[in-house]
């Protein structure tokens, strides 16, 4: 299992890995500032973070969990928050605040970062947990729209 937890005084969030069979928890990150919404890549072995490292905004990190070193993903933006990687591990939906404040949904291919796309055109609504559908073919997000709660896209 992976989650993210505060530290004890008052340090900032940090991501750990649950070893469930084992009740064994390891920490994945210690930054001074925060590491939250972390979600695995498929083969198991990394994994994509936000963190406000440096006092930026929180962007998107990858960490190879073999060598422990992490990539900025996209480099500089507006808060980013990943959601989910498509089941065959090549896109990652995630959200980025909007230039009015609200979240906006994109993928992006993981071997070509700088390629990331608003899912949509930008709205007034916030959107927010971008997940992928078993097969890969549908996504689905939270909405703020007066009359969604829940919408489903095409691929």
């Amino acid at each position: 299992m992976l989650f993210d937890e505060t530290g004890d005084h008052n340090r900032g969030w940090d991501l750990w890995i649950r070893d469930l069979p084992r009740g064994v928890d390891t920490r994945v990150t210690s930054d001074p500032g925060v590491e939250v919404t972390a979600v695995w890549l498929k083969d198991g072995r990394g994994i994509i973070y936000g963190s406000d490292r440096g006092g930026a905004s929180p962007r998107l990190f990858r960490r190879d969990l073999d060598t422990g070193l992490d990539t900025m993903l996209m480099g500089e933006g507006r808060q980013q928050q990943a959601w989910d990687v498509s089941p065959d591990g090549q896109t990652l939906g995630f959200n980025e605040r909007g230039p009015n404040g609200n979240f906006e949904p994109f993928l992006v291919p993981l071997a070509r970062p700088k390629e990331a796309a608003r899912f949509g055109p930008p709205t007034r609504f916030i959107h927010s947990s971008v997940s992928f559908s078993p097969d890969g073919q549908a996504i689905a997000f939270s909405s703020t729209g007066q009359d969604a709660s829940m919408c489903m896209s095409r691929c």
